[in-house]
């Protein structure tokens, strides 16, 4: 089986926890052993993206996302697209920030499954799940407030009048968890996301919407 496993984060220990992921569930789920592979022993491709081919049947994509200056977007789908070839029976994603519409719908259309870590599902070229499936990932970026107006909090997007996970959410719950935890300070926590101080002190006190302990 040729498969094409793919993360995204903000360091190169997030990454490599997402990696290590991802060999888990091939080893158990899908009876393939694959040496676990820190994110540093990937190989540079461009644009922060970082690729590492083993066995010959297998491709790890990684993409650093901190490296990416006054952005917080990670891979773009082509980044993703331009690595997923026909030759790939399974396409493996850590979590639902790395697909789109679009992405899905390419991988079923050339009969390549797609599984999603964080949710534990997997989607097949067959039936009409997929797009149930779709829906239901959609369903899941919904949050529990409405856009009171003005410019949506970090991590948030604004949909029909009420909140909903933006691409990058849960890098940005990941890395104010990290603040609250005392891993990293608020100064740290801005430069990795690429806003204000303010901005990451704001989203602290809101420790509902992000779903912080």
């Amino acid at each position: 089986m040729r498969l094409l496993v793919c993360a995204s984060a903000h360091t190169h220990d997030k990454i490599t926890d997402q990696l290590l992921r991802g060999i888990t569930f091939c080893r158990e789920e899908l009876n393939i052993e694959i040496k676990p592979v820190k994110a540093k022993q990937l190989k540079p491709l461009r644009n922060h993206t970082y690729l590492q081919m083993l066995d010959g049947r297998i491709k790890l994509v990684a993409h650093r996302r901190d490296k990416q200056p006054k952005t917080r977007q990670g891979p773009t789908p082509a980044t993703l697209l331009e690595n997923l070839t026909p030759r790939h029976e399974r396409l493996l994603v850590t979590n639902t920030n790395l697909l789109t519409t679009d992405t899905i719908s390419y991988a079923l259309q050339q009969q390549t499954s797609i599984s999603v870590l964080d949710h534990g599902v997997t989607l097949h070229a067959e039936g009409s799940a997929g797009l149930e499936v779709i829906q239901q990932l959609n369903t899941d970026r919904t949050l529990n407030e409405k856009h009171t107006g003005g410019r949506p909090p970090i991590g948030c997007e604004v949909a029909n009048g009420q909140l909903i996970k933006g691409s990058d959410y849960d890098d940005v719950r990941a890395t104010l968890q990290d603040v609250i935890e005392g891993e990293i300070t608020k100064t740290e926590a801005a430069e990795r996301l690429s806003c204000a101080r303010q901005t990451i002190t704001n989203a602290t006190q809101r420790r509902t919407l992000y779903n912080l302990k």
